[in-house]
């Protein structure tokens, strides 16, 4: 398991997986997990997380390398591919000011840029 992003009251973004390759997502604050999992994704990687609590998630569907970027915000996911990641996008950071930053990939992958978005 890996932890990626925490906030002054504790909370952090985990990922782990399992020996069959799938891999979730979690909050944990201390004494609890809190299981993180995009609607019809069959993995999903937190990453950051602001101070309001809304996390960038990457996530995979079944049977698919390419990544693709979400949010989660008072508990509602919100899907989204940087539409020049022909071959996926995957957020990284989130500011408290609304700003996502990623990197987004084409090239069947060989390619990576960085993207900057806002929600």
């Amino acid at each position: 398991s890996w932890a990626f992003g925490i906030i002054k009251s504790g909370l952090v973004t985990m990922q782990a997986g399992n020996s069959k390759g799938i891999w979730w997502g979690a909050l944990y604050n201390g004494t609890k997990y809190t299981k993180l999992k995009v609607p019809g994704a069959a993995n999903t990687y937190p990453h950051g997380i602001d101070s309001a609590g809304d996390v960038v998630l990457s996530w995979q569907t079944s049977g698919s390398t390419d990544y693709h970027g979400a949010v989660l915000s008072k508990r509602k996911y919100y899907k989204f591919d940087d539409p020049k990641g022909t071959s996926g996008t995957s957020p990284n950071g989130i500011n408290d000011h609304r700003l996502i930053v990623g990197s987004l990939f084409t090239n069947s992958g060989n390619t990576v840029e960085g993207f900057k978005a806002s929600y």
